[in-house]
């Protein structure tokens, strides 16, 4: 806020004195001064709402307020994400899509790919236990075997039981 802008919300005995180089010009320059960074940032409040545009730190505070919060590691003070923070802002960007398919393979194996950044999950039904399936992972998915646990407990049915298996390494790899 300019320091006219403030100076125009002053009793009118203040407003008087306002220009002449007094102890007032020199406060109102100082508040004028502390609202530039709050108004810089409420600027660009829908840069920060965006996860692709948001900065990194912020990033980590809209997966908290979307609920992906059981992905993050680390202490809360300096959380990180296994699968690195561009991955993370996908994430947070599919949240409503995923949400509102929750539950479906489709939507279990999207949220895999984009947290791992690796193709290639599938599902296989188990023909002899109801309500339990096989996750197949690929074998690049390995260095991510704890998150890719976590979603799958977390984004799974509440009624089906899986194992997570793992592809084995490629001959000659």
């Amino acid at each position: 806020m300019k320091a006219e802008k403030i100076a125009r919300l002053l009793p009118e005995i203040f407003q008087a004195t306002v220009g002449r180089g007094g102890p007032l010009d020199a406060f109102l320059a100082a508040q004028e001064a502390l609202h530039e960074p709050a108004e810089a940032a409420i600027a660009k409040f829908a840069q920060y709402l965006d996860p692709r545009t948001a900065p990194p730190r912020f990033v980590y505070m809209l997966a908290r307020w979307t609920d992906l919060d059981y992905l993050l590691e680390g202490p809360p003070a300096t959380p990180y994400f296994p699968g690195g923070v561009g991955r993370l802002r996908e994430l947070v960007a599919a949240v409503a899509r995923n949400g509102r398919e929750r539950g479906t393979e489709r939507a279990l194996i999207r949220m895999l790919e984009t947290a791992t950044g690796c193709g290639g999950f599938r599902i296989e039904m188990d023909d002899v236990t109801p309500f339990h399936f096989r996750l197949i992972a690929p074998y690049e998915a390995r260095d991510f075997e704890r998150l890719v646990t976590r979603i799958v407990e977390a984004e799974k049915p509440a009624f089906a039981t899986c194992d997570v298996r793992f592809e084995p390494e490629p001959a000659g790899g």
